[in-house]
């Protein structure tokens, strides 16, 4: 019984090492490719502007963007965080010269193409949450959001609540922003829940604004 009970605890000590050993070699990696990984490096990565053409609305499901670059099409798959997502949504996203598979959405970056019919309307920030964490991928932290707004807007009399994620940044690029806040907000015609909050264009309640873009 002893022999096995010192047998155990050799085979526990040895897994426990093996595994801090690989911790301690996959953090090593990551800092050797920190710049690499630094979705804000533009000597690795490049903007373009990806379309979800496949939402998985699922905790553990990964959307489908169409993006092109170097006049290639490519329609890979990569996950969401907001799970409310409207199918024709249109971000920025980094994609990586050597290896234009392999690609993030800014969540925080949603778009319209100037060939998009929208229109303008007041929202009022209702409440900022988010993740407790963010699952390590690799990816400089500084490329990461992890905390969204829920913002409300009316159209016809109708109530409409979304969710945007929040820029890694946000507290320094708009120090003031908080809730109850009124700002622009524009939608698009043909679905009217796919909505972006632009906070650098706040809106006195006092004001009228044009409505029609």
């Amino acid at each position: 019984m002893k022999y096995t009970f010192n047998r155990i605890i050799t085979i526990f000590v040895s897994i426990v090492f093996v595994f801090l050993f690989l911790c301690l070699l996959y953090y090593i990696i990551l800092f050797l490719n920190f710049d690499r990984n630094n979705y804000n490096n533009d000597k690795y990565w490049v903007n373009c502007i990806g379309t979800l053409i496949e939402a998985n609305n699922c905790a553990e499901c990964a959307s489908k963007f169409e993006y092109s670059y170097n006049n290639v099409k490519y329609e890979e798959y990569s996950y969401m965080g907001i799970k409310t997502q409207i199918l024709g949504s249109k971000y920025i996203i980094k994609v990586n010269p050597k290896m234009p598979k392999k690609y993030i959405p800014l969540e925080w970056k949603p778009i319209f193409t100037s060939d998009e019919k929208t229109h303008l309307t007041k929202g009022v920030t209702k409440k900022i949450s988010g993740s407790f964490f963010v699952l390590s991928t690799g990816i400089s932290t500084d490329s990461l959001s992890n905390e969204y707004i829920v913002f409300e807007y009316k159209i016809d009399d109708e109530k409409l609540e979304r969710k945007q994620y929040l820029s890694p940044q946000y507290k320094t690029q708009f120090p003031n922003l908080g809730i109850g806040q009124t700002y622009l907000v524009e939608y698009w015609d043909e679905d009217v829940e796919r909505a972006i909050i632009y906070f650098d264009k706040p809106v006195i309640d006092t004001i009228n604004i044009n409505i029609n873009k």
